[in-house]
C-alpha cells in the first residue's frame, strides 16, 4: 500500500495558477513518490483572502509543507504575518503566471536573480 512520507499543500491564487501547479506536479511528484502533493485554488481573491483559504484548508487536514502561489502583489504586514504564524510559506511570483508559462522561459530564467520564488516552488514538489 501506498504511504507517502511527506504532504503538501500548495494554493493557486486563481485557475491559471492551479493549472501551472498541476503541470508541476506531473513532472516533480510522480505517483507512488515520497510527496503527496494536494493542490487548491482560492478561486481568483487578493492575498489576504487566499490566505484565509489556506489557513481553512488546514482545519481540514494537516500537512508537513504550506505555500501559496501569488501573483506580483503587494503583501502587506498582516497577511505576512498571519502566513508566518501559520507556517505558511509565500510564493511570489514577479511576474504575472501568464508571462512565465513558456518552455524557453523557465528554462533560461530558472537560474537567473528574480527567480529564487520558481526554484521554491519546485522544490515543494521534489522528493
Amino acid at each position: 500500500m501506498y504511504k507517502p512520507n511527506k504532504t503538501a499543500l500548495i494554493v493557486g491564487q486563481n485557475f491559471s495558477d492551479v493549472d501551472f501547479l498541476n503541470h508541476l506536479k506531473k513532472i516533480y511528484s510522480p505517483r507512488g513518490g515520497n510527496v503527496h502533493v494536494t493542490i487548491k485554488t482560492a478561486r481568483g481573491c487578493d492575498s489576504i483572502k487566499a490566505i484565509d483559504f489556506t489557513i481553512r484548508q488546514l482545519k481540514i487536514s494537516t500537512y508537513n509543507t504550506k505555500a501559496i502561489l501569488l501573483d506580483g502583489e503587494k503583501l502587506t504586514k498582516e497577511s505576512k504575518e498571519k502566513a508566518r504564524t501559520n507556517k505558511i510559506k509565500l510564493i511570489v511570483l514577479g511576474l504575472k503566471l501568464e508571462n512565465l508559462l513558456t518552455k524557453k522561459l523557465l528554462e533560461e530564467k530558472r537560474q537567473e536573480k528574480g527567480f529564487e520564488s520558481l526554484n521554491r516552488l519546485i522544490k515543494c514538489f521534489e522528493k
